[in-house]
């Protein structure tokens, strides 16, 4: 069998020898292959044709290490042929059959199956150190592998993230050989492929092998795989498909399936004003808008910048006319602070930044700049940033050599402001554009050059320009649509999102992930909304009972975002979330809630793993659970004859039953004076009371309520129960004013004490007196029926204590 590159697969047939494989050597490349395999311990021994890697040597058994190799520099035979050794597999420690071995570039990899995914689909794994290694990255990696089909044409991106391990993507052809690999450098925890812009054609048509691997020695932990399909939305905007390659070039067309935008998001262009009427602008433009220039309501363009910078941020797409803009559905709050020949004062940019983050704008696009640095303008910005809006500068045009810069690369205002995203421009060739400044505060880069967009004069609605003015825009417009998905999210997030996900283009270094030219990187949307769309949490529901799925369970989210989804049909779900604390609960008809405390982060997805519900029943043993309280000591409660019932239910309205299992929690959920009210049952006096109920009916006996008061519910709750709870109540007794379960001249005299006495008087609850005690027929009063009713049942004693006497207010 001949080898035609260094990069080669095939099942090959072996010779075996009690387990041992062996593999062809390419003819010619001893000692290529000597010299790759020298750096690998597991290759025990070798000869002029074959090669074995194992694990082990068997007892007795001679073989020639990487040290011979390296010193003769060729394959040698052992002294020793046929002996037995324990072969190394690929995979997820299956064996593989005797009668074959796939060898992959100079490393020999087998094992089970790649687990089958399909395009569009995401998918989460682990690498541990139970899996096999990867061949491609060398003995001491971990590795996992998926198939996905295709056709020759199709075009695809592959994305594979994780917080525990720096990612290593690599993509086999269907007849075994590399067709790709990335790992962001090795700098990073995501990798992408391709690992620049665009979308990866596929050559033939076949079943292609993902490997996801780590890039340092023995790394492990959870990682998502994503593969996606290319295609993408295609507006039907007359000048897209042949003029707008900018958009193409951040890969909107694809970013454009996840979200077109929202009104809800406002970008306030702050420039030489909009055309008010232009047909691909009149119904995007936010009602309002200002002319700083003029003094007055009316922000017409009249030079034509604004109305430019305007269409390549928000451009009214897929209607027909024109040109496609960033974000779809975004409004543009115009703000006029230049003139008609664009220019203007700084104070008037200063309140314009000010007028627009006061009239509701997310999100500032500022394609201007100055080389001076006044005060005002600082303030201004700061006065945005302070009200969270997203402040976004062109990066500067004094790249090189012009008549409009005192010297070669020097910084311009307000994009050299850290609180500024400060955007270079790059060519159609995705390199920096050589006007864009080069400058230690540029943050990302966006196309610039040659870009066509709307446009105001005397005889043109559409014109292309060039300069960092045209890269600011495609980055408002690219943050509009990542608040889109998550209004929550902050200034800096945002920023955060677009850097993190910036494809590194142009031939200079990127040292700690960014440089001069290009900050981080040319911003890609597609990714930027996946990094955010995985800004969230996932989990599974299923039964506890059987362990089978729940589909449409309901997932009630609360925290810094709040959101309600459900389970999809095999039990799964996810919810984009802003990054914080969460929590979150699942429910679904005849099933008891269950909820589970997350921590969002951005750009990765939280997996809460499974949530068992379990399920209700009206079968459990016993009988009805019912609560009935009686006084205690001096405290005020219900008497037996009409103490409330408290029913346990499942969201059905089915009564549940309950037995010497069940732990039922009692406690005051509302009423005048609640807060201060304590429950005491058995003697406990703990305010909320866990007890264990004996089997039959289940009464509490020796309950009550130590403080006054009307309009009293209680509550009772039990795992796997809705909780139920009672009608109103009052808590006061007929004629035992005093609490000491008989009627005397104790309680006259409280009652004349407090003769007069109302829930206002400060005498109500004092905690001696207890006026409310002498309140006995419930009207919140001490007065001459209170002491008639005393000297009516004078000398009574209550052992057991008759209804509340007073209504519920």
């Amino acid at each position: 069998m001949r080898y035609t590159d260094t990069v080669a697969s095939a099942i090959v047939g072996t010779r075996t020898y009690a387990g041992v494989h062996r593999v062809p050597v390419p003819a010619g490349q001893e000692e290529a292959w000597a010299a790759l395999l020298a750096r690998d311990p597991r290759v025990v021994y070798a000869e002029p044709d074959y090669l074995v890697q194992s694990k082990n040597l068997p007892a007795g058994a001679q073989g020639y290490g990487p040290s011979a190799w390296r010193s003769t520099g060729r394959l040698r035979r052992p002294p020793l042929a046929g002996f037995a050794v324990s072969p190394i597999y690929m995979g997820r420690g299956a064996t593989p059959a005797a009668t074959g071995v796939v060898a992959s570039g100079f490393h020999a990899q087998a094992g089970p199956s790649p687990v089958p995914i399909a395009l569009n689909q995401t998918v989460s794994g682990a690498l541990t150190t139970d899996d096999a290694r990867s061949p491609q990255r060398g003995s001491a990696y971990y590795a996992d592998r998926y198939s996905f089909s295709a056709t020759a044409g199709q075009q695809v991106t592959i994305a594979a993230w994780s917080t525990a391990f720096d990612v290593y993507l690599f993509l086999f052809r269907p007849d075994g050989t590399l067709l790709s690999s990335d790992d962001d450098g090795g700098g990073g925890t995501n990798a992408r492929i391709p690992a620049g812009s665009g979308l990866l054609t596929l050559p033939e048509t076949g079943t292609y092998v993902i490997e996801v691997t780590s890039y340092w020695t023995d790394e492990t932990g959870s990682y998502t795989l994503e593969l996606g399909a290319g295609g993408g939305s295609t507006p039907n905007d007359p000048s897209y498909a042949a003029s707008q390659w900018n958009l193409r070039a951040m890969r909107l067309p694809d970013a454009w399936e996840i979200t077109t935008g929202s009104s809800a998001v406002t970008i306030a262009v702050v420039d030489t004003g909009v055309d008010l009427a232009h047909p691909d602008l009149v119904s995007k433009i936010a009602s309002g808008g200002w002319d700083f220039a003029n003094s007055d309501a009316s922000p017409q363009d009249d030079n034509g910048h604004g109305t430019h910078v305007a269409g390549i941020a928000a451009a009214a797409t897929d209607n027909g006319v024109g040109i496609a803009g960033v974000a779809w559905q975004a409004r543009i709050l115009p703000v006029k602070v230049l003139n008609s020949s664009g220019s203007g004062f700084i104070s008037d940019v200063a309140d314009g930044i000010r007028w627009a983050t006061d009239h509701g704008a997310q999100i500032i696009n500022l394609s201007l700049g100055s080389t001076s640095d006044p005060h005002s303008l600082r303030d201004a910005v700061a006065y945005a940033r302070g009200r969270g809006a997203l402040v976004v500068a062109a990066g500067g045009n004094c790249g090189s050599p012009s008549s409009d810069c005192t010297l070669v690369n020097e910084p311009d205002y307000p994009a050299a402001y850290t609180t500024v995203v400060a955007v270079a421009a790059t060519d159609q060739g995705d390199q920096r554009a050589s006007f864009s400044t080069v400058q230690s505060y540029i943050d990302v880069a966006a196309p610039g050059a040659g870009i066509l967009s709307t446009y105001w004069s005397s005889g043109s609605t559409y014109a292309s320009l060039s300069g960092t003015s045209m890269a600011a825009p495609h980055v408002a417009g690219l943050a509009a649509l990542i608040l889109a998905l998550i209004p929550q999210l902050t200034a800096d997030e945002v920023t955060l999102a677009m850097q993190d996900t910036a494809d590194k283009v142009g031939s200079s270094a990127y040292v700690g992930g960014r440089n001069d030219e290009y900050g981080y990187g040319r911003v890609n949307a597609l990714a930027a909304l996946q990094y955010t769309q995985r800004t969230g949490v996932g989990g599974l529901a299923t039964r506890s009972d059987t362990g089978a799925t729940l589909a449409g369970a309901t997932v009630s989210i609360a925290g810094r975002t709040a959101a309600t989804t459900s389970t999809d049909a095999s039990g799964r779900f996810t919810a984009t979330l802003a990054p914080g604390s969460y929590e979150v609960c699942l429910s679904a008809p005849s099933f008891a809630e269950t909820c589970r405390s997350a921590a969002v982060s951005l750009g990765a997805r939280t997996d809460l793993g499974t949530l068992a519900l379990a399920a209700l029943s009206s079968t459990l043993p016993g009988t009805s659970l019912a609560f009935a309280a009686q006084p205690l000591r001096a405290a005020h409660g219900y008497g037996v004859g009409v103490q409330p019932s408290i029913g346990l239910r499942d969201t059905n309205g089915v009564t549940l039953t309950a037995d010497s299992t069940t732990v039922v929690t009692l406690a005051i959920k509302s009423g005048s004076g609640a807060s201060g009210a304590t429950l005491i049952c058995d003697q406990t006096g703990n305010g909320v009371t866990t007890l264990r109920v004996t089997a039959g009916v289940a009464t509490f006996s020796g309950c009550a309520i130590d403080r006054p008061g009307v309009a009293y519910v209680l509550e009772a709750r039990a795992a796997g129960a809705e909780a139920t709870k009672t009608l109103p109540f009052n808590v006061t007794w007929a004629g035992d004013a005093n609490g000491d379960g008989r009627v005397s001249i104790a309680d006259y005299s409280l009652d004349v004490t407090c003769f007069g006495a109302t829930p206002a008087d400060s005498r109500w609850l004092d905690p001696v007196l207890r006026c409310w005690r002498a309140d006995l027929d419930g009207d919140h009063a001490v007065d001459v029926v209170d002491h008639s009713i005393v000297v009516t049942r004078f000398g009574t004693s209550t052992p057991t204590p008759v209804a509340p006497s007073g209504p519920a207010p």
